[in-house]
Formats: C-alpha cells, structure tokens, sequence
C-alpha cells in the first residue's frame, strides 16, 4: 500500500484530462513491455504482483501529483524483487537536496556537504523534516526491489537526497525545500532548511580521507603499497576509461607486480556498480596462468553492498579461478542474480526504466543466498573519521593463504 504523510492534496498542481491519460499511456506501455521482456516476471506469480500494483496506480492517476507517479510505479516494480528492475537513477536523483551521505553502522553520515550546508560535513542524518531518518529509510525499502539488505544500504542514501523522491512519499510538502535534522560532530543538534537543485556548488567533502576514494575521476588504478609487499588495485567501473584502455592498463599492473616482487594484490570492487564483466577475464586468467617471482599471487577482493552485478560476478570468478579470499560486507548482487539490461523510455513523461533480461546462475548451490566475504569487516563512522579502512587493514594484514590452483 502506497504510504503518504498527509492525505491526498485536491488538485493543487496543473493536472487536466490530457495529463491523465498522457499517465494511462505510460503505464499501458510499462506494462505491456515488462510483461513479454523482463526475465523475472517469468515468474507467474510476480507478473500479477506487478501487474496488479500497477493497475491500481492507474486506477488513481487523477489523485496524484507526477511526484507520488514515479513513487507509485517504483513500488509497482519493488514487487518484482529485482534491484536491476527499477527507473534509471537519473530520473529520480535531479534535482537533489545539497549533501552525500554514506550509510555506516553506526547510521547515515555526510562525507560531501554543498556550499548551502558545509557546516554539516562529517554530521549524522537524524531527520527528514519531522521524520526520523529510520522511518524514511523503512518506506524507502518498498521502492527498490532487492535480492539482499547489502544493495539496498548501497542505494538508499541517493533516495533520501531526492526531492522528488521525498515530496511523492509525503516527506517534504515543498520539493523545492525541506528541513533536515543532524547531530554534528560537536554533540549539538542542527537543523537546517536546504533548496534541491542540480549541483553541489563549491563543496566540503572527505576526498582523501581513505585510498579507495581517492582518484575519483578513474574507473580503474593502482597504487604500490611496499611496506606490505602489496598492489591495491581500485576497479571503480566495470567499463573501459577512453584515454586510458584497460588492456594497458592490464600490462602496467602486471608488469608493477613482478618488478617489485608483490606477494598480495587487493581488487577493490566496494564501489563498482557493474558494467562489462568480461573487461577483467583477460587479468582474471592472467593472475591464474602466470608464475610470478614469489610463486601464486594472493589476492584478496574487498566487496560491499556498492558490489552490483558484473562486479560481483567478477568477486565470483576471482574466487573460483585465483581462489581470491573475499573482504568486507556482502555484495549487493547475489551470485545468482537477473541482469543484462535494457531500457525502456516512458514517452510521455520522459521516464527511464532499466529492466533485467537473462538470468545468471554460477552458483548452483546458492540460490537465495548472498556473496558474502570469508573476512567479515563491518564498516563503521568511527574508523572512517579515524581515517581507518578496517577492510583493506584486514587484507593486508591476514596471512597469505595456501594456493592451489587448478587447471
């Protein structure tokens, strides 16, 4: 059931017949496209689920601002359980309240405040006007659909920035304003009233504060860490960077490995959201093949929620083929999971949805069951404002596994 804060306005934005039905047209085509094209609704019982979601939304166009639409047809494609099934996150992100936020154990921190708020960096989110945070976050969960807690942590704090997000699920009264609650790293309390819009603006931010967030414009790169023998290799992007292809990139990495004698390489894919997972097999195979000056080469993948489809389908061959030991928290994909992705756009009301169309099943006997890594490291406010990354620690420091490779 879809949830408002107050109850349905009468009309107060410019809403007519012709906007309606320009409404019925979109939702006749969502849903004849999904039905015949999105692999999950296979699943008979889904396709209804859907199906019926989404026949109630039309049935109550008229009541809704174009705000609580994109609310209403997120929920429609949460019941598909599918977190690659879901509007394109451009279409609900702009515009959006002026902070990024990282949700640590400890709750949602923000490590980016723009120029209207930069007294807030570092500050936990406790409300949403005079919501708590923990409220927004539980109704939130009913937008995404998802295989495991892991994507929907990974996700939820570009939700809770949207203000179109938070004006249709009746958060926020006035998208373009909205009030937020912190508790700063003083103690005090701080509330503050933010205008959404398209840009940061000059901003604060904890750009350096760990290695995997520095470089942020590369999808791929590495660093030397010699103190401990090692290569961490930040994979960003399961995609190829245009001035920098991946196959040199390849051979640069390799060819830092021999010549310092690296006896563990660390594949960061925390943040790597998917892509082309066949841009890694050739480094895969490579790690697998060669013999190096110390023999076998440990690697060690750090994952996390923010670990989505091809990024966790290459933490899966980086387990099975380099016998890699997995660091973290669990993958936001399943090893089994939907993907390969199409788009369909909603034509009258420029509306993106991306939708799963094949089924990936490495893993016969994990159906259901999460990527989870054989190092559990829990990610933590406090070891972030210490400047700690207690997973790449954890990989550095665990001793060098026994490696026996099969052909």
């Amino acid at each position: 059931m879809t949830r408002f804060a107050s109850a349905m306005p009468s009309f107060p934005w410019d809403r007519s017949e012709e906007r309606d039905n320009r409404w019925h047209q979109d939702l006749q085509l969502l849903a004849r496209e999904l039905r015949y094209n999105c692999k999950p609704l296979e699943d008979k019982h889904k396709q209804r689920a859907f199906l019926h979601h989404l026949d109630d939304l039309d049935k109550t166009v008229n009541s809704r601002t174009d705000e609580q639409m994109l609310v209403g047809i997120m929920q429609s494609l949460a019941v598909i359980r599918d977190a690659h099934t879901k509007p394109a996150i451009e279409s609900f992100l702009l515009p959006f309240y002026p902070m990024i936020l990282y949700w640590f154990k400890e709750g949602l921190y923000v490590i980016r405040a723009g120029e209207q708020c930069p007294e807030v960096l570092g500050a936990r989110l406790l409300k949403v006007g005079q919501t708590p945070a923990d409220q927004v976050l539980q109704f939130l969960k009913t937008l995404l659909g998802h295989e495991n807690p892991w994507i929907f942590k990974a996700l939820a704090p570009y939700l809770i920035i949207s203000a179109k997000i938070l004006e249709g699920s009746g958060f926020v009264n006035q998208p373009a304003q909205a009030s937020f609650e912190f508790l700063t790293t003083d103690g005090g309390h701080r509330r503050l009233t933010l205008t959404a819009g398209t840009k940061m603006g000059k901003s604060s931010f904890f750009s350096d504060r760990l290695l995997r967030w520095s470089n942020p414009e590369k999808d791929y790169w590495f660093q030397l860490l010699p103190d401990h023998r090692a290569i961490y290799f930040c994979y960003r992007q399961c995609q190829e960077m245009p001035d920098f292809p991946f196959a040199e990139f390849h051979r640069q990495l390799l060819g830092a490995i021999r010549s310092n004698g690296c006896e563990r390489l660390i594949i960061d894919l925390r943040d790597n959201g998917g892509g082309n997972s066949a841009l890694l097999e050739p480094l895969i195979t490579a790690l697998h093949k060669e013999n190096f000056p110390n023999g076998a080469l440990a690697v060690f993948a750090l994952i996390g929620g923010g670990t989505m489809s091809s990024a966790a389908m290459n933490a899966i061959d980086l387990k099975g083929r380099v016998a890699a030991v997995l660091v973290g928290e669990p993958a936001g994909t399943n090893p089994n999971h939907y993907g390969e992705l199409k788009e369909l756009e909603l034509p009258n009301f420029r509306l993106r949805i991306q939708y799963s169309t094949n089924y990936f099943h490495p893993w016969p006997d994990s159906v259901g069951r999460s990527l989870d890594p054989q190092i559990r490291v829990t990610e933590t406010w406090k070891d972030f404002h210490a400047e700690k990354d207690a997973a790449l620690t954890a990989a550095l420091q665990a001793p060098l596994p026994q490696i026996i490779r099969l052909d």
